[in-house]
């Protein structure tokens, strides 16, 4: 049956069956209940015909849209590499890669935007790579058809579609609708997360909709800011307010990308001549840094191996160090915020390793008898002209933070009022005081990726009640648990 009346093809529900890539990548569309919507095919027709005519080696063109019985079939040209989606299974590119990858990726767009066209929805799984550079971007203008934005009930199909999109404007596909895609992918790579999500549908569109976007650094304080701004951007809810074309945005991120490449090449330069310094006698002043230092007592050198290797995952590598213990840097930045955020969020991380390390030399033990003592400092570091030499501990100027811990029987039990900063740092969405010890608290702490973790601690001091506004407070309160559970922003 066809259905030659319907405007848009997404008010059809259709999944796609089958999908292969061998001479050529093909897509193949079942409609729900046999109804074809003609003019979605013809317009899809009239995208493939476009992109023929452009001469961009990068954007994957349609050569054919066979209409079947009961759906159509899309050939596509054969692609190269693999998607951004099974890459960031793997793992997280640094902001550079991620500028750097943005970069080509809206470039390869410029030409498809300057001929007035948008690809619909731009998504991981529809962006090829090989070795970190982009190889093809693939399905344009598939969502005419292929009804991942009408009737889809899986969330992912709607994460990095713009607030226009979703409000039923999916005809035509315009350069904006773009630009806010490449916002998401953006933000998911220098965040390690979409700007939204939630448990279902009707809350994610709501989030797309009315929701400001969390600012990215909050999640990733070594990005720059303009990076930043450049990403809220793309990310506008209205598409005035967005860069109005890929060549803008391009424009944008590649002054972005030669700023980093000539400060880092300036940098360098300094560095050599205050080498050169150095070797006709002058003295490079000392500089100040914040680090984070890991002991065990007494020391167990399997545990502090598995806090390396946990911190080395997310690019954070030990300085040398001649203690005991671990050495780690932490941002410098001109905020408290900035670097006590990610401190606390790496000090929740390694308190839940070694909680999982606990559990299991009890496991391989058949007994409940291993205890941790661990101690974690932030200080003010005064790093010699040498950085080759391993840092010696009379060098720690300042323990600013100190969170003292003993873990038994997978239980974390805080010894000083060092947790009251991971408490205000990061998210605890539940409190309750021990009942029969009044001033002994349990706090359940989620780090920024929403794993949990149980704490008992003193209580935190200075916890003033809200009185009065009781809707707003009610309001507030239900946004949090929302935040805690990942879904939404505050």
């Amino acid at each position: 049956m066809f259905d030659s009346s319907s405007s848009i093809a997404g008010e059809q529900s259709s999944a796609v069956i089958g999908e292969t890539s061998t001479e050529h990548r093909i897509v193949t569309f079942q409609f729900d209940r046999g109804i074809i919507s003609l003019n979605g095919i013809e317009r899809l027709r009239r995208i493939a015909d476009d992109l023929r005519e452009i001469e961009a080696p990068q954007i994957l063109d349609i050569q054919t849209v066979d209409i079947l019985d009961d759906g159509c079939r899309v050939v596509m040209s054969p692609v190269s590499g693999s998607t951004l989606e099974q890459l960031l299974k793997t793992r997280q590119p640094s902001w550079l890669e991620s500028l750097q990858l943005m970069t080509e990726v809206v470039k390869a767009l410029v030409p498809v935007h300057e001929r007035g066209m948008g690809h619909g929805c731009l998504k991981p799984s529809r962006i090829f790579l090989r070795d970190l550079q982009l190889t093809n971007i693939v399905d344009f203008g598939l969502s005419l058809v292929s009804g991942e934005l009408s009737n889809s009930h899986d969330c992912d199909a709607f994460v990095c579609a713009a607030p226009e999109n979703v409000q039923s404007q999916r005809f035509p596909l315009t350069p904006q609708m773009d630009v806010y895609g490449v916002g998401v992918l953006l933000y998911r790579l220098i965040c390690g997360r979409f700007p939204f999500r939630a448990d279902n549908q009707s809350e994610l569109l709501r989030q797309i909709q009315e929701d400001p976007v969390q600012p990215p650094r909050q999640l990733a304080p070594d990005i720059p800011r303009e990076l930043e701004q450049l990403c809220l951007s793309c990310l506008a809810k209205h598409p005035a307010d967005r860069p109005p074309s890929a060549r803008e945005l391009w424009k944008s991120l590649n002054r972005l990308l030669v700023s980093h490449q000539k400060s880092t090449l300036e940098s360098s330069s300094d560095s050599l001549s205050q080498s050169a310094v150095r070797r006709l006698g002058g003295q490079r002043p000392a500089t100040i840094r914040r680090v984070m230092l890991l002991e065990t007592e007494p020391k167990d050198g399997v545990l502090l191996a598995v806090f390396s290797t946990l911190l080395e995952r997310l690019g954070i590598y030990p300085e040398p160090w001649s203690g005991d213990g671990l050495l780690f840097p932490l941002p410098e930045t001109g905020s408290q915020s900035d670097w006590s955020v990610p401190f606390a969020d790496r000090v929740l991380r390694c308190l839940r390793a070694a909680v999982k390390e606990q559990q299991s030399r009890d496991a391989s033990l058949s007994e409940n008898g291993t205890v941790f003592s661990i101690r974690v400092s932030s200080a003010r570091l005064s790093i010699r002209p040498d950085r080759d030499q391993p840092v010696e501990p009379e060098l720690l100027e300042r323990r600013l933070v100190q969170l003292e811990a003993k873990i038994e029987n997978g239980n974390v039990e805080v010894c000083n009022r060092g947790h009251e900063f991971l408490i205000r740092g990061l998210y605890c969405d539940e409190s309750k005081i021990v009942s029969d010890s009044p001033s002994i608290g349990i706090y359940r702490i989620a780090d920024r990726d929403g794993a949990k973790l149980t704490v008992r601690a003193s209580q935190v001091r200075n916890q003033l009640p809200l009185s009065g506004r009781d809707p707003q407070f009610q309001m507030l309160k239900s946004r949090w648990e929302q935040a805690c559970e990942g879904m939404g922003q505050v």
